[in-house]
């Protein structure tokens, strides 16, 4: 525990060498592992070495929920598999590999609290792939069920998005217009705080 918390303020200093060396000496024994294992996961993702942090994130996230010999079950480990979850989808997308990072995106279950962030990426895969019909209803089912989401600004800009690429454009011009509707108060507020001595 003292090697993975050296490891988290290494990480938080960017000293991503020094955060290896610790992580790398805990054991599968260990209750944190599977986050020394995410951890290491997210390093080579910043790295650039997607390939790594694949590897690393697949660790966990094909690991089988009942398998108490490779990882020690806590509260914290179903995060971190749907932490990793979502990072191999980010990592798929970020490759234009986008049925691979839908497929990893609808491996997070209904009851995460990253379901929100893996439905509106997965309506971004869908559009990149220029699955129109797909984008449209993700980013729909997106706004219905996560209205008070901090994504919903980008949501309704990608259902704008996926209309002016279908050609829709009245529909397009909907989506914007709501959207600036929504945001105006946001703004007119921003301005007056921004104003106040």
């Amino acid at each position: 525990e003292r090697a993975y918390l050296r490891g988290r303020t290494a990480y938080e200093k960017g000293k991503l060498a020094d955060v290896e060396a610790e992580l790398i000496s805990i054991t599968r024994k260990s209750r944190l592992y599977s986050s020394a294992v995410y951890l290491r996961g997210v390093i080579r993702a910043r790295r650039g070495q997607n390939k790594e942090a694949a590897e690393a994130m697949c660790e966990i996230a094909a690991t089988p929920d009942n398998d108490k010999v490779t990882f020690v079950v806590d509260d914290r480990y179903f995060t971190v598999k749907d932490l990793a979850r979502l990072g191999l989808g980010r990592i798929a997308h970020e490759n234009s590999e986008y049925d691979d990072a839908y497929y990893h995106y609808f491996q997070i279950p209904e009851d995460s609290t990253y379901l929100p962030d893996a439905l509106f990426e997965a309506a971004w895969s869908m559009y990149q792939k220029r699955e129109l019909p797909t984008s449209r209803d993700l980013v729909k089912e997106f706004l219905k069920e996560f209205p008070t989401s901090p994504l919903w600004p980008e949501a309704s800009l990608l259902a704008g998005y996926v209309e002016l690429a279908d050609c829709e454009f009245n529909e397009s011009q909907k989506w914007y217009d709501t959207l600036v509707a929504k945001l105006q108060p946001i703004v007119v507020e921003m301005d007056r705080v921004r104003k106040d001595p």
